[in-house]
C-alpha cells in the first residue's frame, strides 16, 4: 500500500476478507498505514529525533496504554 498503491485492486481486499478480516478491520489497517506514512514523511522532512533507552521505553508505554485510538480520525 505504501510502496505501490497503484497496484492495489479489489483482489487485495478480497484476500483480506478471505482471511476473516472485516471491512471495519480493513479500514483500520488503511488508517494505520496512512498515519505511519504521514509520520514517516514528517519525520524525514523535520529530521525527527528517535528516542533512545528510557525515552523510547516511556513513549512505548504511552502508546500501549492509550493505543492507536488517539491517532484515529474516526471516533
Amino acid at each position: 500500500m505504501t510502496l505501490n498503491p497503484l497496484e492495489l485492486d479489489s483482489s487485495d481486499v478480497k484476500s483480506l476478507r478471505d482471511c476473516g478480516i472485516s471491512d471495519e478491520g480493513i479500514e483500520d489497517l488503511i488508517q494505520v498505514c496512512f498515519v505511519f506514512s504521514v509520520l514517516n514523511r514528517l519525520a524525514d522532512a523535520f529530521d525527527f529525533e528517535i528516542p533512545q533507552g528510557n525515552g523510547l521505553r516511556n513513549q512505548s508505554k504511552v502508546m500501549y496504554w492509550w493505543g492507536y485510538k488517539l491517532t484515529s480520525f474516526i471516533g
